[in-house]
């Protein structure tokens, strides 16, 4: 093979591992943005806290910074001459760490930008000539500190310097003139970042509707723009509720605008406010508190199997029912589902199974199941009760339709009984309507002793139902037909037998 050949080959080789590893590439980039977006969702409030805790950090680096900054330009300077720097000595307020000649605006005095923050620092020093530690200096810095005495009063760092100006024994006096050891010695006695937790002092409404948004304005103190979470917490631990507050606005450092998330229990919910300094304390008794108030709900939507609101009269059937006002059991309230007879409205059947959903988007869902009926009307209106709340409205427009059953029996006791008097028995099965709608006969078998009525028929649900067999009956083995004037008869195919003994 020629030397040309085979370097073509290598080309082509190494050409086609290139294009493999685009290829490769491509799909794990691909990959890669897909996992990225599927858990973009499940770290924001991961990558929220991440960008607060970061926030804070360079904050504080910045803090420390200015600090330092601040130490080594006044170690060799005295700050007790005549002129500006003389005003730092026993400063309250403190005064500009340091100024220049002639002063400029006061937006530039003692201030150093850091990580982006801007510092503003300011000393008050204690000065002592008969000591070897003459001079003792408090540094207070702040981010954008808009009057010395603010930052005096909540610094974002603090440090406390003493200085070893002067050797002892020799106190030589000249303030604002540096001789001998001048700044030669200096400690550090403390540097500390106060804790500015966020405290509150008052809300603009502190009652709304369940199932509705609320526009809030927090007053308090310590409010950081664009780094300050708001969250609701249940006054009552053991319910074990928090809400989070959305569209949060610090429009200043003590008022913020947010708004009250919608809940679906009517309790009551401590107001906490969050910043990278720290949570707001709660005292109960004390600390600002929102109470949701119940609503009496509404009803705008049922759909069950199939989207149609109808289902079989022996229940069963799993309905979806939309609406506002309804309440979650975690606090206490409850919540039943109801189905009113509307031939006769005092007859109301609850759900045997209620399940409320969340607020969202504007309305609540309800996951109900229909109850089994024994009456021979077959439409009933649909409501929701929830305590506290009431009742909501009862409208043609929500209604469902019972389909009625073909009865069915399932059993009898006793199974047998003498003719000679009569013999109440319980009879089981399915379809049973009540209101004087279902009779009871016992049909002879093999069509030799014909067929009894039964007496004092009594439903006791659409499963159950009581009866007498009157004495004086043929002797014989009887079916057991049940007939009802919704569904009709029951068959005698694998029906149950009763038998009348002399």
């Amino acid at each position: 093979m020629s030397i040309a050949k085979r370097r073509a080959e290598q080309r082509a080789e190494a050409q086609g591992e290139a294009g493999a590893a685009l290829i490769l590439a491509l799909i794990f980039m691909v990959v890669i943005g897909l996992l990225v977006g599927a858990m973009a969702s499940w770290t924001g409030n991961s990558l929220l806290n991440a960008a607060n805790f970061q926030n804070a950090r360079s904050q504080n680096y910045a803090l420390y910074g200015a600090t330092q900054t601040a130490i080594q330009n006044i170690r060799y300077s005295p700050l007790l001459g005549s002129g500006g720097s003389g005003q730092t000595l026993n400063a309250n307020p403190p005064y500009d760490c340091w100024e220049p000649t002639p002063l400029p605006s006061p937006a530039a005095q003692s201030q150093v930008t850091l990580n982006g923050y801007t510092i503003d620092v300011f000393c008050s020093t204690v000065w002592n000539p008969t000591s070897a530690s003459t001079r003792v200096v408090t540094i207070s810095a702040c981010v954008a500190a808009t009057t010395a005495q603010a930052c005096a009063a909540n610094p974002g760092l603090q440090t406390i310097v003493t200085f070893d100006d002067y050797a002892t024994g020799n106190p030589s006096v000249n303030p604002g003139v540096c001789v001998e050891t001048c700044g030669a010695g200096m400690t550090i006695n403390s540097s500390t970042t106060p804790t500015n937790l966020p405290a509150l002092n008052g809300l603009s409404v502190t009652t709304g509707p369940v199932n509705t948004t609320t526009a809030l304005t927090v007053s308090g103190s310590g409010f950081i723009a664009g780094s300050t979470l708001v969250t609701f917490v249940s006054t009552t631990a053991s319910q074990n509720l928090v809400l989070q507050g959305t569209g949060v606005n610090v429009t200043s450092s003590t008022s913020l605008n947010v708004t009250v998330p919608p809940s679906t229990t009517a309790t009551s919910f401590y107001v906490e406010v969050t910043t990278p300094n720290g949570t707001s304390p709660t005292v109960p008794g004390v600390s600002p508190v929102f109470t949701y108030e119940s609503v009496v709900p509404q009803v705008t939507g049922i759909n069950g199997p199939g989207g149609s609101p109808a289902g079989s009269a022996a229940g069963g059937s799993a309905i979806t029912i939309t609406g506002t006002g309804f309440l979650s059991n975690v606090a206490g309230d409850t919540t039943s589902v109801n189905f009113v007879d509307t031939a006769n409205t005092s007859i109301v059947v609850q759900s045997p199974y209620v399940s409320v959903g969340a607020y969202s988007s504007g309305s609540q869902t309800i996951t109900a199941v229909t109850p089994a009926i024994t009456t021979s009307n077959m439409t009933y209106y649909v409501t929701v009760t929830t305590a506290p709340g009431g009742t909501s409205a009862q409208s043609a427009s929500y209604e469902w339709t019972f389909q009625p059953l073909t009865p069915v029996v399932s059993g009898i006791g006793p199974l047998t009984g003498a003719n000679t008097s009569s013999v109440n028995v319980t009879i089981t099965g399915i379809g049973f309507v009540g209101s004087g709608q279902t009779t009871v006969v016992l049909v002879g078998t093999g069509g030799t002793h014909g067929s009894v009525n039964l007496t004092n028929v009594s439903v006791q649900s659409s499963t159950q139902l009581t009866a007498t067999v009157p004495s004086g009956a043929a002797a014989g083995t009887y079916y057991v037909q049940v007939t009802t004037t919704t569904g009709g008869t029951s068959g005698s195919g694998g029906a149950p037998t009763y038998t009348v003994t002399t």
